[in-house]
C-alpha cells in the first residue's frame, strides 16, 4: 500500500485539502468518500518502468500501486458541497464548513 501526502487548510468557510497523487491516468482509478469530519481516497496508480535494454525480456508497461488514506478535517464539513479537481499529479477538494452550532450543550436533569 502506498502512502500518499495530504495538506488540508482553511480558507474562509471553505477546507481545502491538497494531495500528492502523481500517476493517476483515469478518473476511474480514484474514489473519494467525503464525511463530515474526513475525507477517504483510495485508488490505483501506475508507475512506469523503465525500458528493458534487451528485446528478449518482456516486462508490463508499468506496474499499479493500490493506495488508501484517511485525511482528518480539523472541524465539521458539509459533504454535500465537496467538490474536487486533478491536476499535475494533485488533487484538491473543496468542501464547505459546517454551521456553528451555539447549542452544543447538553441539558441535565437533577432528580
Amino acid at each position: 500500500m502506498v502512502t500518499i501526502i495530504a495538506h488540508v487548510h482553511e480558507l474562509g468557510d471553505e477546507i481545502i485539502a491538497v494531495v500528492e497523487i502523481p500517476g493517476l491516468q483515469r478518473r476511474e482509478d480514484l474514489h473519494l468518500s467525503v464525511r463530515t469530519s474526513s475525507l477517504e481516497i483510495r485508488g490505483r496508480r501506475f508507475k512506469r518502468l523503465p525500458e528493458p535494454k534487451s528485446q528478449a525480456t518482456v516486462l508490463p508497461a508499468g506496474t499499479a500501486e493500490e493506495f488508501q488514506q484517511v485525511v482528518n478535517f480539523p472541524c465539521p464539513v458539509r459533504p454535500e458541497t465537496a467538490t474536487a479537481a486533478y491536476r499535475h499529479g494533485l488533487l484538491e477538494v473543496r468542501v464547505k464548513k459546517a454551521p456553528h452550532t451555539s447549542n452544543d450543550n447538553v441539558f441535565i436533569q437533577f432528580l
